[in-house]
Protein backbone atom coordinates (compact mmCIF):
# COMPACT_ATOMS: atom_id res chain seq x y z
CA UNK A 1 0.00 0.00 0.00
CA UNK A 2 0.90 3.54 -0.76
CA UNK A 3 2.06 5.47 2.12
CA UNK A 4 3.37 9.18 2.23
CA UNK A 5 5.16 10.19 5.34
CA UNK A 6 3.46 13.42 6.40
CA UNK A 7 6.66 14.76 8.52
CA UNK A 8 8.92 14.95 4.76
CA UNK A 9 6.61 16.19 2.84
CA UNK A 10 8.01 19.37 1.93
CA UNK A 11 11.42 16.82 0.62
CA UNK A 12 8.80 14.60 -1.08
CA UNK A 13 7.28 17.75 -2.90
CA UNK A 14 10.74 19.28 -3.94
CA UNK A 15 11.47 15.76 -5.14
CA UNK A 16 8.50 15.73 -8.00
CA UNK A 17 10.14 17.36 -11.13
CA UNK A 18 8.11 19.68 -13.62
CA UNK A 19 5.00 20.85 -10.65
CA UNK A 20 4.94 24.20 -9.72
CA UNK A 21 4.11 24.62 -6.13
CA UNK A 22 0.41 25.75 -7.04
CA UNK A 23 0.32 22.37 -8.82
CA UNK A 24 1.31 20.42 -5.70
CA UNK A 25 -0.27 22.43 -2.73
CA UNK A 26 -3.55 24.25 -2.24
CA UNK A 27 -6.45 23.66 0.49
CA UNK A 28 -5.84 20.91 3.20
CA UNK A 29 -7.55 18.06 1.94
CA UNK A 30 -5.25 14.93 0.99
CA UNK A 31 -6.86 11.66 -0.29
CA UNK A 32 -5.24 8.90 -0.89
CA UNK A 33 -6.68 5.92 -3.23
CA UNK A 34 -5.43 2.41 -3.81
CA UNK A 35 -6.49 -0.03 -6.14
CA UNK A 36 -6.55 -3.58 -5.00
CA UNK A 37 -8.10 -6.29 -6.83
CA UNK A 38 -10.52 -6.66 -3.44
CA UNK A 39 -11.89 -3.03 -4.44
CA UNK A 40 -10.55 0.60 -3.67
CA UNK A 41 -8.62 1.61 -0.14
CA UNK A 42 -8.96 4.81 0.28
CA UNK A 43 -7.42 7.30 2.96
CA UNK A 44 -7.92 11.36 3.96
CA UNK A 45 -8.12 13.89 6.22
CA UNK A 46 -9.86 17.47 5.80
CA UNK A 47 -7.54 19.80 8.08
CA UNK A 48 -10.00 22.15 8.54
CA UNK A 49 -12.72 19.77 9.42
CA UNK A 50 -16.12 19.52 8.62
CA UNK A 51 -17.68 22.61 10.13
CA UNK A 52 -17.44 26.14 11.21
CA UNK A 53 -19.93 26.30 14.19
CA UNK A 54 -17.76 26.10 17.53
CA UNK A 55 -20.16 24.03 19.14
CA UNK A 56 -20.09 21.27 16.31
CA UNK A 57 -18.64 17.85 16.97
CA UNK A 58 -16.57 18.40 14.00
CA UNK A 59 -15.94 21.80 14.51
CA UNK A 60 -11.68 20.85 14.47
CA UNK A 61 -11.91 17.65 14.74
CA UNK A 62 -9.54 16.18 11.97
CA UNK A 63 -6.80 18.89 12.76
CA UNK A 64 -5.37 17.16 15.01
CA UNK A 65 -5.21 14.16 12.96
CA UNK A 66 -3.79 16.40 10.17
CA UNK A 67 -1.22 17.88 12.14
CA UNK A 68 0.14 14.38 13.44
CA UNK A 69 0.22 13.10 9.34
CA UNK A 70 -2.82 10.60 10.26
CA UNK A 71 -5.60 9.79 7.79
CA UNK A 72 -8.94 7.75 8.58
CA UNK A 73 -9.92 5.12 6.21
CA UNK A 74 -12.97 5.75 3.81
CA UNK A 75 -15.71 3.15 3.98
CA UNK A 76 -16.19 1.52 0.46
CA UNK A 77 -17.91 -2.10 1.04
CA UNK A 78 -21.41 -2.37 1.73
CA UNK A 79 -20.75 -4.17 5.36
CA UNK A 80 -17.78 -1.45 5.89
CA UNK A 81 -20.35 1.13 5.34
CA UNK A 82 -23.15 -0.10 7.72
CA UNK A 83 -20.13 -0.53 10.44
CA UNK A 84 -19.34 3.03 9.98
CA UNK A 85 -23.09 4.56 9.95
CA UNK A 86 -24.05 7.28 12.30
CA UNK A 87 -27.19 8.59 11.16
CA UNK A 88 -29.75 7.46 8.23
CA UNK A 89 -32.31 9.93 7.13
CA UNK A 90 -34.45 9.57 4.43
CA UNK A 91 -36.31 12.66 2.21
CA UNK A 92 -39.28 12.83 0.94
CA UNK A 93 -40.18 14.83 -2.10
CA UNK A 94 -43.68 16.72 -0.53
CA UNK A 95 -46.04 18.83 -3.25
Amino acid sequence: MFSLNMQNFDGWLTSLKGFSGAELTGSSYTHLVELTPTGPVALGVLAFSQATEKTSPWYNDQLAMFSAGEMFKFPFTAAEIQADLKAREVFKVVD
